[in-house]
């Protein structure tokens, strides 16, 4: 079972991944998903566990699902 703090680094590890390969700058990210700069660098860094709704924003600010950011699928991937 995954704990609490890799769970955190693994999102935060994700959404700069995301944000790399999209071009999206740490601003345009946190504009568009309506957070603080401050926030998604804390998340990236595995110093903060955002809020639901926070994931959701990021999330679709990447273009991506809430789920592949949290990375459900390879969860269940590693359970198997």
């Amino acid at each position: 079972m995954v704990n609490r703090n890799e769970r955190t680094l693994m999102l935060g590890g994700k959404i700069k991944r995301f944000r790399d390969e999209k071009n999206i700058s740490l601003d345009e990210l946190a504009n568009n998903a309506n957070v603080d700069k401050n926030t998604i660098s804390r998340i990236e860094k595995g110093l903060g566990s955002p809020s639901l709704d926070t994931i959701v924003n990021i999330s679709h600010a990447l273009k991506v699902s809430p789920e592949e950011l949290l990375g459900y699928g390879e969860l269940r991937e590693k359970k198997d």
